[in-house]
Parts: C-alpha cells; structure tokens; sequence
C-alpha cells in the first residue's frame, strides 16, 4: 500500500442560493456563492489491484453508488484506465445536511488519485461534474466561489478575512432531489449573490455584507 495520499475534504456552506428557473435538461438553473468551513472528511487514496472503496461511519449507501465511487470510475474512464485504487474516507461531515460531504469526498478522491495515476491534474472539475453538482467546487480547490449553472461554472472569489458561524445540525436528513422537487418558487434574478461575489472581489465582503445577502430560495421546501 505505497504511494498513499491523503486529501482533507472540507464541508462548504451557501452563503447565498438563488434558483433562477428550470433548465431543458430538468436540472434548475442556480447562482450560489459557496464558501468552505473547518469541518473536514479525511480521504486516504492509494495504489490497488481491485475498487476497494470504504466509508466510516456507514453512510448507507450501495456498494458502488457512494460519490467516492462513482469518482474514481469517472477518473479511469477519462484517462482510459482500469478503476482501481484503495480508498478509505474517515467522515466527519453530517451526511445529507446540505454542506456537500459527499461531493467533498468525491473531489477530494479526484485530486488525489490524480497524484497516485501521475497525472496532470487538469480536467478534473470536469470530470466532477460527471460525478455530482458540487463536486466542481470542490475540485477546483477554490475557498469561495460563485457557482452557477447546475454547478459546473465555478468562478474562484477571494476569501475574506477569516469568520465565524454557528453550524446546527438537525437530526433529520434532508434529500437534495426532494427538496428541489418540492421547490414551487417564480425564480430569482441573482441580484444577492451577483453583490456578494462583487463584494468579495472588491475586498469589501464585511460580516455586515454578507449578512445582508444571505439567501436561500430552498429554505421553504
């Protein structure tokens, strides 16, 4: 089990989350300003003649089906490789509470196995893209980002200075897909997330800035 690399893999918030409607291909079009946190999976990738994949705790997902998975299946068939590696993901984000832990996982796996193949680590938020929505983000290793379409354009903003937040986690878990099922909402403009992104880059993202744009069209559903 040489050539180990080991990947942190940081849970994310949205500080903003604008749905602007319905697309053709059934996704919703959205606008997010994403921003990562100090809540960390541990993902430790390696060589393997075989697709050894483990999760702890038990996220109750089918064998293969789990993000981490389907991450590495994804990265052999761009690169017309066999899918085999050894990956284990200690978990430490809550699973289906909205802060991306799979999806985390998922890049964290891309990123790594990219060293472990020797290969040029281009390409790979594209490939994310295959695997899940937020995965993108999260490839592109940017701390905050302004994310738009269904996930797949990722515009790195600079990180303010540091903050702090309260993360409550529900005991419920909450269903991406059903909630935006559930989403009955006319559509926003993105105005809220086009200021943050704005103030981001201008340096001038204040915790009074930022509060006054936070949004979340999803938080009826």
């Amino acid at each position: 089990m040489s050539r180990a690399v080991v990947v942190m893999a940081p849970a994310k918030i949205n500080l903003t989350l604008e749905v602007l409607g319905r697309r053709a291909d059934g996704y919703h079009e959205l606008t997010s300003v994403f921003a990562t946190i100090d809540v960390r999976d541990r993902v430790r990738v390696a060589p393997c003649k075989t697709l050894d994949v483990r999760i702890a705790p038990d996220i109750g997902a089918a064998e293969g089906e789990d993000l981490a998975s389907r991450a590495v299946l994804a990265l052999a068939e761009a690169n017309g490789r066999a899918p085999f590696a050894h990956v284990r993901v200690k978990k430490r984000i809550p699973v289906a509470a909205g802060l991306g832990g799979g999806s985390s996982d998922a890049a964290a796996v891309l990123r790594a196995l990219a060293r472990v193949w020797h290969l040029d680590g281009q390409g790979l938020e594209a490939v994310g893209a295959r695997v899940g929505s937020d995965v993108p983000f999260f490839a592109s290793g940017a701390p905050y980002a302004l994310v738009r379409g269904r996930g797949e354009q990722v515009e790195p903003l600079p990180a303010p200075a540091p903050l702090w937040i309260a993360l409550v986690q529900l005991r419920e878990r909450v269903s991406t897909a059903e909630v935006f099922d559930a989403y009955r909402g006319d559509g926003s403009n993105g105005a809220r997330s086009a200021a943050l992104a704005r103030a981001l880059r201008e340096g001038a993202a204040t915790p009074s800035v930022i509060r006054r744009c936070l949004v979340n069209d999803l938080s009826s559903p």
